[in-house]
C-alpha cells in the first residue's frame, strides 16, 4: 500500500476515470477529425493514431467501470452501502476512486492493488476537515467483482482503525518493496481476514442475485462491446482477453 499526499473532495466511491472522461471525449472526436485529413505523413499519422488509441483506451475504461461499479451495488448494495460511507477513526470521510485497468497497467501479480492517501492532521481548521483519499485498481477480467469485494474488505478495517494500522503496516510490512503482493496478507492482519470475509459475503448475495436474475456480463466482454461502440475492432486491436 503506497502512502502519497492528496487532498480529496468529498466522501463517496467514485469513478477514478472521471476527471478525464469529458476531455477524453472532446480529444477523441478532434484526433477522428485530424485522421480524415488528406497529405498527412505516415509519422503524423502514426501519432494521431496512438493519441486516438489511447484516448479510446480512457474512455472504454471509465464506461466499464460505471457499468461494474453499478453492477455490484446491484448484486451487493449493502457492501457497497458500507464502503460508500466509510470514516476514519478521526471521523474523516473517505473518498475511494476505483478504476479497472488492463494487464499493462497493474504491476505485480495480484489481480488488485490499494493506494491510501491521506493528508497529516494539524490544528488548522482545514486539516481538520481534511479526508482521506484511496484509489483501487482492478484488471479487467472474469473475476474483477469478487476482487474489488476484496480489496473493499481491506478497506472496512483499515479505515475505522486508520492511525493504528499504519503503525502496523509500518512494522510488518517494511520490506514491502521486494515483496508487494504480500502486503496486507500477513497472518496477523485483520485487514486480510476483513478482506476474506467480505468477499465472501460478495460470493454469497451474487449467488442469491443469480438465482433471482440473470447473471450480469463479464468484465471482458463488456469492455469489448463499449470498444466496438466507439471504434470498429479487429484481431490486431482486440487486446482484452477473457481469463
Amino acid at each position: 500500500m503506497l502512502l502519497l499526499l492528496q487532498r480529496p473532495l468529498c466522501a463517496q466511491i467514485k469513478n477514478g476515470y472521471a476527471d478525464d472522461f469529458a476531455g477524453a471525449q472532446s480529444s477523441l472526436k478532434h484526433l477522428t477529425s485530424l485522421l480524415k485529413t488528406p497529405f498527412l505523413t505516415p509519422a503524423e499519422r502514426k501519432k494521431l493514431e496512438h493519441g486516438k488509441k489511447a484516448t479510446t483506451d480512457n474512455i472504454v475504461h471509465y464506461q466499464l467501470t460505471q457499468q461494474l461499479l453499478a453492477d455490484f451495488r446491484l448484486i451487493s448494495p449493502d457492501l457497497y452501502n458500507e464502503i460508500d460511507t466509510l470514516a476514519d477513526d478521526h471521523g474523516r470521510k473517505t473518498v475511494v476512486y476505483v478504476k479497472f485497468v488492463p494487464d499493462e497497467n497493474n504491476a505485480g501479480t495480484s489481480h488488485g492493488v490499494t493506494y491510501l492517501t491521506c493528508m497529516p492532521k494539524d490544528s488548522s481548521e482545514t486539516s481538520q476537515m481534511t479526508e482521506v483519499s484511496i484509489q483501487i485498481e482492478i484488471r479487467i477480467a472474469r473475476k474483477a467483482l469478487v476482487v474489488l469485494a476484496h480489496e473493499f474488505g481491506h478497506l472496512r478495517y483499515i479505515i475505522p482503525h486508520l492511525t493504528d494500522y499504519l503503525e502496523y503496516y509500518s512494522r510488518t510490512y517494511s520490506q514491502i518493496a521486494s515483496d508487494p503482493d504480500f502486503a496486507g496478507h500477513n497472518e496477523s492482519d485483520v485487514s486480510g481476514k476483513t478482506a476474506e470475509a467480505f468477499e465472501k459475503r460478495y460470493r454469497l448475495s451474487r449467488y442469491s442475485h443469480w438465482k433471482a436474475q440473470e447473471k450480469v456480463a463479464d468484465p471482458v466482454s463488456i469492455a469489448m462491446d463499449i470498444r466496438k461502440r466507439l471504434v470498429p475492432i479487429d484481431s490486431s486491436t482486440a487486446s482484452l482477453k477473457s481469463r
